[in-house]
């Protein structure tokens, strides 16, 4: 009964913000911590994707306006998900699905280019019975599942409200356990995902296999004026939404969205990266609300990250970070040495903290420190989030495995910090330390989709971290020829203007990245980028590899 209320009656209701958390606390912690009462809701909240009338599942993701209504009845449906998927019988019935997801998937594959049929988010035909869960053996978690592909496949029609969806899909992927993450990943979970963000842009193959989640802004515009078919209950864009995929830019997801989850970019790419396994995913949080008009403050783990990395800068016994130490933490964080101005770091040791030394002069204390990049994560997190990478800090504020910084004082007085590993190596052996354990299987589609120069320039530039985790997760142990060869194709392309092209930064990134990571097939890799002899699309006499593409660049008149 109180959950029938909370999402029949409370979330339509105009509830305060307090009110509405305690009711979410509540039932979270009812179902999280009851196996059969969890199974009881996600049993029931199956039963309802079934219905044209008291969907939860969709009234929260297409039909709720309200952000903090979406979110609190995600967060309820996460826990009940979780919990449900750790029952055995529940697991094992999920298994099933996933394997029956994979044989239906071999037998759309072999006619998908033929017959244009977009792929389904349900079982059908023989496989159909493994979601007849009511005294069958199908699976009511497999039903839920493939319910949230058909909610990505609207994803874009509705995306103005999506950001919560997102957060439900990383939930599930991140929290949900393994069984969970491997349903999703056989039901093209990170395929569909990766095609919102690179939506008309994705190779045609995915346009075929997934059009809703393809569709153009301008497609999405046609089908609000009914100049295409509408989608049917389940969500199924048919084939003929491929033609109104258009040629207009990706959807710009932070224009204009209505969420409580921060950049809903972040939190898609953060979900792929949740379901290929990439280590310390789940982000935790920087800073607190101290509540009342107090400033927040920083949480325990984000303080104990800085003072490592303040700890990592202090050379000689100095009582604290001096103007060369600054400067070369911020040298190590990407600014360039012309780029940091003398009266940046006074006026840092100005407002924050010192101590002073034998002389009289002034030292960035721990407390100054940390205060810094407290103020500095309040306007500009993604900045810290990337200070922290650099210094081994995974998202979860953990640290990767022999990465360390040290300081070395030099004669003239200036500090040097040199770190054991770069971001990209330690990247490349974090997610193999987890792929040895057992590598996420993505199909053939979900290797076109994670696999092509378009979407990395995305992921990378959404979160750098996350989109090099994704790359060495996708390419550990598998052929990466397409991709390299691809990356190469569009540098030989762009060669009178790598001065100035994105194309050259983005291939740099991805190159350091694939030439990082720690498997057996890493020298075929290397070998491959710097001597590819693929032949340019553009001009037959050049060879893409790097070294032949570099002699053409020197001796290009107009560089």
């Amino acid at each position: 009964m109180c959950v029938n209320f909370f999402f029949d009656i409370l979330l339509h209701s105009s509830l305060s913000v307090k009110a509405l958390k305690s009711w979410e606390d509540a039932l979270t912690f009812a179902l999280s911590t009851s196996a059969e009462g969890a199974l009881a809701f996600v049993t029931q909240l199956a039963d309802r994707t079934k219905s044209l009338s008291g969907n939860w599942l969709k009234q929260c993701a297409c039909e709720n306006n309200d952000a903090s209504c979406r979110l609190a009845a995600f967060n309820v449906i996460a826990a009940a998900i979780g919990k449900a998927a750790m029952m055995p019988d529940e697991e094992a019935k999920l298994t099933v699905w996933k394997v029956a997801w994979e044989k239906q998937t071999n037998r759309l594959l072999m006619n998908l280019r033929e017959t244009k049929n977009a792929i389904p988010c349900v079982l059908e035909g023989v496989y159909e019975q493994y979601e007849n869960y009511s005294g069958g053996a199908g699976s009511c978690l497999g039903v839920l599942v493939g319910y949230l592909s058909h909610l990505l496949d609207l994803c874009p029609t509705y995306w103005k409200n999506s950001g919560e969806l997102l957060h439900l899909v990383r939930s599930c992927s991140v929290s949900c356990g393994k069984g969970v993450r491997d349903a999703m990943v056989a039901s093209h979970v990170p395929a569909r995902l990766a095609c919102l963000v690179t939506r008309e842009a994705s190779p045609k193959i995915l346009k075929v296999a997934y059009p809703g989640c393809c569709i153009s802004n301008e497609g999405v515009e046609l089908m609000r004026g009914g100049g295409v078919g509408g989608v049917g209950q389940h969500g199924q864009f048919g084939h003929q939404m491929v033609g109104a995929m258009g040629t207009g830019n990706n959807m710009n997801w932070g224009a204009g969205m209505d969420s409580n989850v921060g950049d809903p970019n972040l939190v898609l790419v953060e979900a792929i990266a949740g379901l290929l396994d990439v280590p310390g995913v789940k982000r935790a949080d920087i800073l607190v609300e101290s509540g009342g008009s107090r400033a927040a403050t920083l949480t325990a783990a984000a303080e104990a990250a800085f003072t490592v990395m303040f700890n990592s800068c202090i050379t000689g016994g100095k009582p604290g970070m001096d103007v060369t130490a600054i400067n070369a933490c911020m040298n190590l964080c990407g600014i360039q040495a012309g780029d940091v101005h003398a009266f940046q770091i006074q006026s840092i040791l100005h407002k924050y903290e010192t101590v002073a030394g034998e002389g009289g002069e002034k030292f960035l204390s721990l407390k100054g420190f940390c205060d810094y990049h407290r103020d500095t994560s309040s306007n500009s997190e993604t900045q810290v989030r990337a200070d922290l990478t650099t210094f081994g800090f995974r998202l979860d504020l953990t640290r990767r495995e022999g990465v360390e910084v040290t300081g070395t004082a030099e004669e003239n007085g200036d500090v040097t910090l040199t770190v054991s590993k770069s971001k990209y190596e330690a990247i490349g052996e974090d997610v193999g330390a987890v792929e040895e354990r057992g590598r996420v299987e993505l199909g053939d589609l979900g290797e076109v989709a994670l696999g092509n120069m378009g979407w990395y320039k995305q992921a990378l530039n959404i979160d750098e971290s996350l989109g090099a985790g994704i790359l060495a997760a996708v390419v550990w142990k598998r052929d990466s020829r397409s991709l390299i060869n691809d990356i190469l194709q569009k540098l030989a392309a762009n060669i009178a203007q790598w001065n100035s092209s994105d194309t050259v930064s983005l291939a740099s990134g991805l190159f350091r990245t694939l030439a990082a990571i720690p498997d057996e097939m890493q020298l075929d890799r290397i070998q491959l980028i710097c001597q590819s002899t693929e032949t340019a699309v553009e001009n037959k006499d050049l060879t893409v590899g790097l070294f032949a593409a570099a002699r053409a660049y020197a001796m290009n008149a107009s560089r």
